[in-house]
C-alpha cells in the first residue's frame, strides 16, 4: 500500500496532484492500494479521487501556509491508524528534509516527486523529471542518500491513462496550423490564459480555431469564458475530462513551461511555452534547445506582439513545426519502458 501526500489549489496549482494521480492509476492497474493525504483539498478533486477508486483523507489547516512539524505529527497520526505502509510518496515544496525525518519511522519506504534540484532530501526514491543527462550540472547538485534510487528525466513522465490511451490516435503533423490549444495548467495564478486570447484576437488569426482550456481552480475563468465569447473563433472548455483528445486534434499547442509540457510532447504537439514558475525554467529552456518547442521565457517579460510573432513564424514554416513535433515525440522515447520500470520498483520492493 502507498500513502500519497500532495495538496492542489490555485496558488498551488494541479501539477503535483496531476502526477500523483497518474502514478496512483499505474500502480493501481498493477494491484497496489494508493491512497492519498492532502489538506483542504477542492472539491472537484475530491470527487476525481473517488471517480477513479482514490480514498483521500483530509489533514486539519490550510494548504497555503503549511507548517512542516505540524503536518508532520498529522500525517504520523494517519499513518498510525492505518494498515502499514510500504511507501509513503509525498510531492510537495512545502515539505522538506525535516518532514522526512519525522516521517520515516513510520513508513518503510519513502519516495519523493521534485523538480527542485536544490532541496536536500532523506529518501529512497527520488524522482526528477527536470534532470535531463548525465552531463546536466543539475545532477551535480541533488543531495539524497547513497542508497537513493533515482528515476531522472523526462523519460520517468507520469501520464494519466487518458494520455497512454491518446497515444494511438497521435497523428503524424505536416507543420500545418489549423488549430491551437491554449491550455496554462490547473490554476493559472500569472492569469496567462487570458493574456493569451487577448493577443490571438489579431485578425491575422481569424481562420484558426483555438480551444481554450481553463481548470476548475482558475479564479479568473469566468473572466477567459467572456473573453472567448467575444472572439469568433475561440471555443472555451473549462475543467474538461478530453485534454488528450484536444492535443490529438490541435497543430500547436501555447502552455506554460511545466509538467503538462511532456503531455504536449508524448502526444508529438509543437508548443510555444512560457515560465510562470521558477521551477519551470529549465524545462522551457531544454525543450527550446532541444527544438521541441518555442520558449519565449518568463511570464512578466513576455508580451502580446513577442506571442504573435512567435505563432506568425510557424505558420509561415510548416517544416519546422513538423520538425518540432518529430522532436518532441522523440524526448518521449522511452517512456512506456521506464515507468513500467518504476511500477515494478515500488511493487517488488
Amino acid at each position: 500500500m502507498m500513502w500519497i501526500r500532495v495538496d492542489a489549489s490555485a496558488t498551488i496549482g494541479a501539477g503535483h496532484m496531476m502526477r500523483c494521480l497518474a502514478l496512483a492509476e499505474h500502480l493501481s492497474a498493477s494491484g497496489m492500494t494508493c491512497r492519498f493525504l492532502s489538506r483542504s483539498l477542492p472539491e472537484h478533486w475530491l470527487r476525481m479521487l473517488n471517480a477513479r477508486g482514490f480514498e483521500s483523507v483530509q489533514l486539519p489547516g490550510d494548504s497555503e501556509s503549511i507548517d512542516w512539524q505540524a503536518d508532520a505529527i498529522a500525517t504520523i497520526d494517519v499513518l498510525k491508524r492505518s494498515e502499514q505502509a510500504e511507501w509513503l510518496l509525498v510531492d510537495h515544496y512545502g515539505l522538506g528534509l525535516d518532514w522526512e525525518i519525522a516521517i520515516r519511522p513510520h513508513v518503510r519506504k519513502l519516495a519523493v516527486m521534485d523538480d527542485s534540484v536544490s532541496r536536500l532530501h532523506g529518501c529512497d526514491v527520488l524522482m526528477n523529471t527536470s534532470v535531463f543527462d548525465e552531463k546536466d550540472t543539475a545532477l551535480q547538485r541533488l543531495s539524497v542518500p547513497a542508497h537513493c534510487k533515482l528515476l531522472l528525466g523526462p523519460a520517468y513522465s507520469l501520464l494519466r491513462q487518458e494520455f497512454r490511451r491518446a497515444s494511438g490516435r497521435a497523428r503524424s503533423r505536416d507543420g500545418t496550423i489549423l488549430r491551437v490549444l491554449v491550455s496554462f495548467g490547473g490554476s493559472d495564478p500569472c492569469n496567462l490564459t487570458a493574456a493569451a486570447v487577448q493577443a490571438l484576437e489579431d485578425a491575422a488569426f481569424s481562420t484558426l480555431h483555438i480551444d481554450v482550456v481553463a481548470g476548475a481552480s482558475n479564479p479568473r475563468k469566468e473572466e477567459v469564458k467572456e473573453l472567448c465569447a467575444a472572439v469568433g473563433h475561440v471555443e472555451f472548455h473549462e475543467h474538461t475530462e478530453r485534454m488528450a483528445e484536444l492535443m490529438v486534434r490541435a497543430d500547436l499547442g501555447i502552455g506554460s513551461a511545466g509538467s503538462t509540457s511532456w503531455e504536449r510532447c508524448y502526444l508529438g504537439l509543437p508548443s510555444i511555452v512560457i515560465t510562470a514558475a521558477a521551477n519551470q525554467y529549465g524545462i522551457g529552456h531544454y525543450l527550446h534547445r532541444r527544438k521541441a518547442a518555442i520558449h519565449l521565457g518568463w511570464h512578466q517579460f513576455v508580451s502580446s506582439k513577442q506571442l504573435r510573432a512567435a505563432l506568425h513564424a510557424l505558420i509561415a514554416d510548416p517544416a519546422a513545426t513538423a520538425a518540432m513535433s518529430v522532436q518532441a515525440s522523440a524526448l518521449m522515447d522511452g517512456c512506456e519502458g521506464r515507468v513500467a520500470e518504476l511500477v515494478q520498483h515500488f511493487m517488488n520492493e
